[in-house]
């Protein structure tokens, strides 16, 4: 029924243009996920892909999942408070982090978490504290990257 609402509610502001172009492509962002989710879904249909759909589900649903999720959050706050302490020795334009958003602990979370995905912007690594800085960075990669990324694949393959 949200794909349906969604689509329509895309279709209609698109025909009569009551809805902005920028809440119209959220809405078309949405109703574009909500498809590809009723589609994975319905691929349950083919034994080929029964498994995989419902080894998804079981993941997701893991109550193992729940004690990791909150661990990474915790790690990724942890590295997200450093970044913003050694940032006070800076100045405006260089700072570790870019303001995705404009609140500086919001903004230094993005950071620890592109950090553990792999996001290395470390432009302004090099400037006050470089040392600690950088040993900070390692520390990041080592303990999200490796550890939580095996953890989760140890939680994956139980």
């Amino acid at each position: 029924m949200i794909n349906i609402g969604a689509s329509g509610f895309y279709v209609l502001g698109n025909i009569t243009s009551l809805i902005s172009p920028d809440s119209l492509n959220v809405i078309g962002s949405f109703s574009v996920l909500m498809f590809f989710i009723k589609c994975m879904y319905y691929l349950r249909v083919f034994e080929d892909y029964a498994i995989f759909i419902r080894m998804i589900i079981d993941m997701i649903s893991a109550p193992e999942m729940k004690q990791f999720w909150l661990m990474l959050f915790v790690c990724l706050e942890g590295f997200a408070l450093i970044i913003i302490v050694l940032n006070f020795n800076r100045g405006e334009d260089d700072q570790i982090y870019d303001g995705f958003l404009g609140v500086s602990f919001v903004d230094a979370f993005l950071q620890a978490w592109l950090l553990g995905l792999g996001e290395f912007g470390y432009d302004n690594y090099s400037a006050v504290n470089a040392p600690t800085t950088w040993f900070f960075f390692v520390m990041a990669t080592i303990i999200v990257q490796l550890v939580f990324m095996n953890l989760l694949v140890a939680i994956m393959s139980d």
